[in-house]
């Protein structure tokens, strides 16, 4: 998992690859046509004396209006020569990718969204290997997998209930900022958490903020295990920078982690860092049971929680058992 300075890094580093690609086949161009149009060289050295002189007589005050139409003079012919070749006047600029920015990276002292867009598209990649974000969107959770009947433990109407969790969750997504909310989605297993969890992450990518979906049993497994590596001590910091500095970071399956006195204090010190700088956090958990949370992860850590997080409560019967009948 990349943080967001590493991600960037990695999406210039691209832009720039691409700019010399760019400009090694356009030199690859100039050579071959040089030696396919007759004159042509000749042409271009003079219109590179000519750009010399326009630049002395701009440097000494001296007639710039001969200098230049010389030099505009020198441009057409060598234009004319390429055209009648049947080639366009531009056939030996470079080709970049990204024209706003000619592969560079910046446009007006600041990241061009050519440099963004990579940054999501690679983002986007790293999720989709750790989930099944290509397939998880809003549009493909059915209503019709939640029954239109009670649920014993609320007595809510299933389907009702689910309707207006979508809905809320989907609005959520369309409206996410770095002032957006925490989200706690609970609910038995197969009830669609992590699918709508993900559906968001897709929205808020193409948003343009960095998002960092783990699951939590991951998330803290490598942690402990860089922690107690003395060789992997880089490792913790920058795994642990990349979740803090998220502008929403996706927690799933809390409740499934191996618990330690390291865990603990890491999720804690998590809590806190994100909650400090109001970067928004999803959790997803089978823990329905406050309670239960309590004395799983202590009360401080439940209070916090508790406290920050709006509680989104997935009820109905399990989804994949549906479909697998089906």
């Amino acid at each position: 998992m990349l943080t967001k300075q590493e991600l960037y890094q990695a999406a210039m580093r691209t832009v720039c690859a691409r700019r010399q690609t760019a400009k090694a086949d356009a030199r690859d161009m100039h050579a071959t046509v040089l030696a396919a149009v007759p004159g042509l060289a000749e042409a271009e050295n003079a219109f590179r004396q000519c750009g010399i002189q326009a630049t002395m007589a701009a440097a000494s005050g001296g007639d710039t209006a001969a200098a230049l139409a010389k030099l505009q003079a020198a441009k057409e012919k060598c234009d004319t020569l390429l055209q009648k070749s049947g080639r366009p006047a531009d056939c030996l600029a470079p080709k970049y990718t990204c024209p706003k920015c000619q592969d560079t990276g910046m446009v007006d002292g600041r990241t061009c969204t050519c440099v963004q867009a990579l940054m999501r598209r690679m983002r986007r990649e790293e999720i989709e290997k750790a989930s099944s974000l290509f397939v998880s969107r809003f549009d493909t959770m059915e209503l019709r997998y939640y029954p239109e009947q009670r649920d014993p433990a609320t007595g809510w109407n299933i389907r009702h209930h689910m309707e207006g969790v979508l809905e809320y969750l989907r609005a959520y997504a369309e409206a996410f900022d770095r002032d957006s909310a925490n989200l706690l989605l609970i609910g038995n297993a197969g009830l669609g958490k992590t699918h709508a969890a993900l559906a968001i992450a897709g929205v808020v990518l193409e948003k343009g903020y960095d998002v960092i979906y783990m699951s939590s049993p991951e998330l803290f497994s490598q942690l402990e295990a860089a922690h107690f590596d003395n060789t992997r001590s880089g490792d913790e910091r920058a795994l642990l920078t990349a979740a803090s500095e998220a502008d929403l970071l996706i927690l799933d399956d809390l409740g499934t982690e191996m618990v330690s006195t390291y865990m603990l204090s890491v999720f804690y010190t998590l809590l806190n860092d994100r909650m400090a700088a109001r970067r928004p956090t999803i959790f997803t958990s089978n823990i329905t049971d406050g309670t239960l949370f309590e004395r799983r992860y202590t009360e401080k850590i439940a209070s916090r929680l508790a406290g920050s997080c709006e509680r989104c409560i997935f009820v109905g019967t399990d989804i994949r058992q549906s479909k697998a009948a089906e």
